[in-house]
This record gives C-alpha cells, sequence and structure tokens, in this order.
C-alpha cells in the first residue's frame, strides 16, 4: 500500500511539471542561459552592484543606479512601496506592481511594472531612460545598451575682470559628464561633454589687456569654450559643487615691457592683463625708478634688459619679485616722471624738465634760452608785456619759481603748473616789440628771440584831437553824414589803443585827453613843450570831413618848425594807409597850430573821411558787436613810428 502510494505521488509530480513546461515556466531558464545584457553611460561601463534582469524580453535595471548615474536623487517609501527619482531631464514615480508611472506629472503605461529584486526595485531600463531626458542605444550583436545622457545646456555666459585678472563664466542647466582643457597657441579651450548652447550668444568681442573673444563653438555633443587671448597666462577651471557653474579664471600678468619715444613725451610702458595695483620710487644712487606690481608675474613675452638709446633712460630691467613683477628703470639724468593706470597696464610718462634759464644779448634783440632735460614741445604767445611759453607735460626742475634776470629788457620769468598736464613760463618784460621763436618742437630748447624796441625810452604825446573844453562848449569835430559818428570820440579810440602799443613797447606815453574832457588846442603846444626832458614825438590824431561825399583817403601834415617832422609823417602815413587800405592822398605841409607851435617832431594825421559813406561805414562799424577799427588804425600809426625809429635814429 505504501508502495502504491509513493508511486501515485511520482506521478503526479511528472503531471505537474508537464503542465509547467507547457505553460511556459522554463523560459526564465532559457534567458539565463542567453549571453547577458552590458549596460554602458556614455560609452563607460554603469556600476551595479545587482546586475540587469530580463522580464517579458524587457531588460530591468537598478532604478537607483540609474537615477543618481544621471545626477538625480532617488527616494524609497516602503509603506506605499514607491520609488521617486527626481533628476535634470525629468521626474519619474513609479509603483511596485503597478504598471502605470508618473513622469513629470503625467500618467504613462509601462509594459512591464517595477518590481522588487534582491531587494532592489528594478525598473524597465529604456522606460526610466528616456523618461529622465537620456537616449538609449542597443546593439543587438553585442547586446549592449548605451545610455546617453541628455546634454546640459548652457544658458548663461559672463566676462568679469579683477585685480588684472579675468573669470569666463557659464551658467549650465545640469552637471556635465566631462571637462577636457587644452591649450593652442594663445587661445585656450574647454570641451564641454555633453553640452548645447541655449539662449545665449556664440561670440563675444571683449577686446581688452588679457581677452580678444570669447566663444562658444559646438559640435555634435560637445561644446568648446574659447577663450581667444593676447598672451596665456597661468589658468584654471573649477565647477561649483552642484555642477550648475563652470568658471575660467585667468590669473594677471606683465605681458610686455616697452619703451616709446616717438610720442609727445617719451613713456615706459607696461603691458598688463588688466588694470593693477603697483608702488613706485625713486632712488637717487644709482639714479633710478623702481616699479612694482602686485600678483602680476612677467610672462614669456617680457624682454629683459631691455638697452635704450634715449637721453633719459639707459636700460630697463624686468624680474620676478614674490608674487608679481619688479620694473627697474635705468635714468640718465634726474628727470620728472608722472605715472598713468590704464585698463591695460601702466604708463610712466617722463616729463621734460626745465633745468636751465638764460639770456644771450644780440644786435637789435634778446636771445631767450630754456634749457630742457629731454626734447621738449613748446608753444610760445605774447600777452601785452609778457610772454607765454607753454610747455605741453612739462616740469620746473629749477631750485625756485621765480628767476631774475641781469637783462634790461626781460625782468624775470616765473615757472608755474598750467593744469595737470602742462608748465606754462611766463616772461615779463620791460617792453613788447615782437618775438621769434628760433627752436624747432623736439629739441633739447626752447629758444626765443625778443627785438629790442627802438621805442624803449622815448617820451611820445598822443594828441586826440577835440574833446569838451574845460569851461567851455563841446568841440565835437566831424559829424559823420551817414551813421552820426562823432569825430572826437573816434579820435579818442584811436589815441587810447595807441597808447597801450606804445607803452607795451616800453615807450613813455603822454595823452592830451583820456576822456571827453580836453585842453583847448591852443594850450596844447605849451603843454607839450613844457616837458622835461622834452617830447621826443608828437602825434595828432583826427577824421576829416568835405562837403563832397565822394572824397576819401588818409592824409598826413607836418610843418617846418622840425626837420624830422617830415621823416616822421612819411613813415605813419604809409603804415597807416597800409593798415586800413584806404586811398593815399599824401603827405602835405600845412601849419596847423598843434603841430606849427610844438618843438619836437610833429605830425597830424587825418584817418579818413567821416563825409564818405564808405569810409565813414569801416570806422563806424556799425551793428558789430566787437569794432576792430580802433585797433587797426592805432597798429598802423605805431608801425609807422616803429619804423622811422628803426631807419632814422639808430
Amino acid at each position: 500500500m505504501h508502495r502504491n502510494h509513493g508511486t501515485l505521488l511520482m506521478r503526479a509530480i511528472w503531471f505537474i511539471l508537464g503542465i509547467f513546461l507547457c505553460l511556459g515556466w522554463g523560459q526564465p531558464a532559457k534567458a539565463a542561459s542567453a549571453p547577458p545584457v552590458t549596460v554602458l553611460l556614455e560609452g563607460e561601463p554603469l556600476e551595479m552592484s545587482v546586475p540587469p534582469v530580463i522580464v517579458d524580453n524587457r531588460t530591468l535595471i537598478g532604478v537607483r543606479f540609474i537615477g543618481e548615474a544621471v545626477g538625480g536623487t532617488v527616494e524609497w517609501d516602503p509603506v506605499s512601496r514607491r520609488v521617486t527619482v527626481v533628476s535634470p531631464g525629468g521626474t519619474v514615480v513609479l509603483t511596485i506592481g503597478d504598471p502605470v508611472a508618473l513622469v513629470n506629472g503625467q500618467p504613462v503605461t509601462m509594459e512591464v511594472p517595477a518590481q522588487l529584486v534582491a531587494d532592489r526595485t528594478m525598473v524597465p531600463l529604456r522606460f526610466i531612460a528616456e523618461a529622465l531626458g537620456c537616449t538609449v542605444e542597443w546593439d543587438q550583436a553585442t547586446r549592449t545598451v548605451n545610455i546617453l545622457l541628455k546634454p546640459a545646456k548652457i544658458t548663461g555666459l559672463t566676462y568679469e575682470t579683477a585685480g588684472g585678472g579675468a573669470r569666463v563664466r557659464l551658467t549650465l542647466s545640469a552637471p556635465l559628464r566631462s571637462v577636457q582643457p587644452r591649450q593652442e597657441g594663445t587661445s585656450v579651450f574647454l570641451d564641454l561633454y555633453p553640452a548645447e548652447v541655449a539662449g545665449v550668444s556664440s561670440e563675444y568681442p571683449i577686446y581688452d589687456g588679457l581677452t580678444r573673444a570669447v566663444r562658444l563653438i559646438s559640435s555634435g555633443r560637445t561644446t568648446t569654450l574659447q577663450a581667444e587671448l593676447w598672451d596665456v597666462p597661468s589658468h584654471r577651471y573649477t565647477l561649483s559643487p552642484d555642477g550648475r557653474e563652470l568658471i575660467l579664471e585667468f590669473d594677471p600678468m606683465v605681458r610686455s615691457v616697452g619703451f616709446h619715444q616717438e610720442v609727445r613725451s617719451p613713456q615706459v610702458v607696461i603691458a598688463t592683463t588688466g588694470e593693477v595695483a603697483y608702488s613706485v620710487r625713486e632712488e637717487s644712487s644709482p639714479r633710478r625708478l623702481v616699479v612694482d606690481i602686485e600678483g602680476a608675474p612677467p610672462g614669456p613675452g617680457v624682454v629683459s634688459p631691455l638697452q635704450v638709446n634715449h637721453p633719459a633712460v639707459s636700460r630697463i630691467t624686468t624680474v620676478p619679485y614674490g608674487s608679481g613683477t619688479r620694473v627697474t628703470v635705468e635714468l640718465q639724468r634726474e628727470t620728472a616722471y608722472h605715472v598713468v593706470s590704464t585698463p591695460v597696464g601702466l604708463e610712466i610718462h617722463l616729463l621734460p624738465t626745465i633745468v636751465g634759464v638764460r639770456t644771450e644779448p644780440y644786435v637789435e634783440r634778446t636771445r631767450l634760452i630754456l634749457e630742457s632735460s629731454l626734447p621738449v614741445d613748446a608753444s610760445v604767445v605774447a600777452s601785452g608785456r609778457q610772454l607765454l611759453i607753454e610747455i605741453p607735460q612739462g616740469r620746473s626742475g629749477l631750485s625756485a619759481d621765480v628767476v631774475t634776470l641781469n637783462d634790461d629788457l626781460i625782468r624775470q620769468v616765473t615757472l608755474r603748473p598750467s593744469g595737470p598736464e602742462s608748465l606754462l613760463v611766463t616772461v615779463d618784460l620791460a617792453y613788447y616789440a615782437g618775438h621769434t621763436v628760433i627752436s624747432q618742437n623736439g629739441q633739447q630748447q626752447v629758444v626765443v628771440d625778443l627785438a629790442r624796441s627802438p621805442l624803449y625810452g622815448k617820451r611820445i604825446w598822443i594828441d586826440a584831437g577835440h574833446g569838451k573844453i574845460p569851461g567851455g562848449a563841446d568841440d565835437p569835430g566831424a559829424i559823420g553824414t551817414t551813421y552820426g559818428t562823432r569825430e572826437k570820440v573816434v579820435n579818442l579810440e584811436v589815441a587810447l589803443a595807441l597808447q597801450r602799443l606804445l607803452e607795451e613797447a616800453g615807450a613813455i606815453v603822454y595823452m592830451t585827453r583820456t576822456g571827453d574832457e580836453g585842453v583847448d588846442f591852443r594850450e596844447r603846444p605849451a603843454l607839450v613843450n613844457a616837458v622835461d626832458p622834452p617830447v621826443d614825438l608828437f602825434i595828432s590824431i583826427h577824421h576829416n570831413s568835405a562837403s563832397n561825399p565822394s572824397v576819401r583817403g588818409v592824409e598826413t601834415y607836418y610843418w617846418i618848425t622840425n626837420p624830422q617832422s617830415k621823416k616822421v609823417a612819411q613813415y605813419v602815413h604809409d603804415a597807416v594807409v597800409e593798415a586800413l587800405g584806404f586811398p593815399d592822398r599824401g603827405v602835405r605841409q600845412y601849419d596847423f597850430w598843434v603841430i606849427k607851435e610844438t618843438l619836437a617832431p610833429s605830425i597830424l594825421v587825418e584817418l579818413g573821411f567821416l563825409s564818405n559813406p564808405d569810409e565813414e561805414y569801416v570806422i563806424a562799424e556799425p551793428g558789430q558787436s566787437v569794432r576792430t577799427y580802433p585797433e587797426r588804425a592805432a597798429r598802423g600809426i605805431f608801425q609807422g613810428i616803429t619804423n622811422y625809429y628803426w631807419q632814422e635814429i639808430r
């Protein structure tokens, strides 16, 4: 009986196994005998403690392995048997045994639900990879799955400078798989993988002391960051802890040190990768400038020592100093300097320094010489009894600002700064009769010849015709027929302008009147003759009138009281005709009271006709805010007087 029972039991077991085989329970055994599936992430084996399994012809993989591999986080809820994966490419929620998953909040049905294998949550590989934003490649021949990560998006690029260095900062939507640095020539490259440009420009021209341009160059799943530089200093890149920010950082560097002498002031130019901190000091033994640049070492393009053939500089040496650079400028002589900091380095301007002031006498002139330490530019203008010499970039190397010279023309020379960038040399004169600049710009001297005035010390009486008589009637002289010009007024305007010119030239000037009130013409010769020492020259200024309005021109009168009067009249007449452009009516002899009774050489000049509309228009200058006629007429008389003394009294 027991034997029959055992026989029946064995038959039942074989019957059940047959049913199982018919139902396909033997398939896992067949799958297990198949070659294993290899899982790669970006071509590299994905490390997993539990190998993938095949269920219903679907490869299942541990969700934690792939979730963390793509930069996500994985959370397991044992109560609900639910796993949540949050990654840069998306969010997926799966429940063990449930074929419906939530992908970014939306339900999606899987062909094989998530399940537990060896205490690991296993999910369909293709489903979870694509749900997390990846791409899946399958190689049937090698049974290999290659998971390609979703490229990180480059969403921001900024360029920053500080302390002579620079940073290129990239903002990323997700961590990168790899960063490969390389250098070609003067460009630095970072190959970013996988990455793509999104919403930012691919070209950033910079053009500062370090960088020419920054570019993003895409090729397939790789984006290359290129920094095109002038020279390549030490540099590095760093990633933020979350991998979403990349910084390419360049250290400060001294790119070159040179000497430029073709500019207005010679310069030592220290080119750096940006604005740098520095200190400078002078040393006297030997004479030199020492410039220390902080935190910027010399680059490979620096030449040292640099021999210089210049009156100010003999040699420049550049050496590393601490973490920075020391530049030593060896000087030929004591020289003023000015340091200018720029966004691309330092400029040491060597300034022309006035080291001496002297005069040399010549026939009919005095030569003024300013000695400079360097080639110098200068502009020279006259202003009254002063000569103004402006020297761009100039400085004074004299012990005193005021120099007194033993010269009867030049009283003193004052040297003072004129703004931050020039030196003003003011030459105070006993008189001014003209100057000529002898030197040329770019020489180490400023040489100016000052004309010695033949009028210096001459006593000259200027008589403005007509005017109000004290205690008597007004004497307006002629009155213009077109514009109502009053002769006494324009006579005085010309007389005052002539007074200024004569006094600037060193003459001693007497005036019949300086305002409207004057002296009766019959009394004027006696006043002139009473001057002691005697007056050297008497000039009476008038404007003419005639009944015929077409009459016009300049007339000059003399009388035979003094034999020099005719010569003076001719010189003055010729110069006035040239200055005014009026017709020449000649030099005439006539016994006007003021010239007949005056003992000194005396003339009376009639400058133009107020009765002629054209000449009155020139004299009156109607509608003009600034009148030029009195100055032009006075300069004509002044030039005539000067010519007379140069030619006749030497």
